[in-house]
């Protein structure tokens, strides 16, 4: 969160004197904003419709996943081994750098019960080379279960915070 703070101050206006008592109060108030975890997401459920597809990966509405575009998503490995998903997403909402984004997925076994959630937090200098004139395009992520067993999957976006 430093790091936005920081990005935020350099962005006030400041001279290399130091700036002025304003700019100092906006560097401040950025700072304790961007110290503000976000709302907490859901928990995962604790089951879903038993008899999903193996291999299925839903997405989650949330107040980020308008901002996206989620593409071949994929839920590999079995049910009785390793599994993970993974894709590629595009920020369309923006064409500014990602500051902070994360990834999260919930696992289900093939009864439909939870057995684990992991996620990807990504470092905003990793997303660099995905930054284009039109936004951030085809940044790959890989999310893998904690446990064995997963059968379907339900991704969500808990975190998306641009420039």
């Amino acid at each position: 969160m430093i790091l936005v703070a920081a990005g935020l101050a350099g962005c006030s206006g400041a001279s290399s004197t130091g700036g002025t008592e304003g700019d100092r109060d906006v560097a401040a108030g950025a700072a304790a904003v961007a110290a503000q975890r976000p709302p907490t997401e859901p928990s995962a459920a604790a089951t879903v419709a038993a008899g999903a597809p193996p291999g299925s990966v839903t997405v989650r509405t949330g107040p980020f996943i308008d901002r996206l575009r989620l593409s071949d998503l994929l839920l590999t490995g079995s049910a009785g081994g390793s599994s993970s998903v993974t894709g590629h997403l595009d920020v369309v909402s923006d064409v500014s750098e990602i500051i902070a984004l994360e990834i999260r997925v919930d696992f289900y076994d093939v009864a439909g019960r939870l057995v684990g959630s992991a996620q990807q937090v990504f470092d905003p200098a990793a997303t660099e080379a995905f930054h284009t004139t039109a936004g951030v395009v085809g940044l790959p992520f890989s999310v893998t279960a904690p446990v064995a067993g997963a059968n379907s999957a339900v991704l969500s976006v808990p975190v998306l915070v641009n420039e």
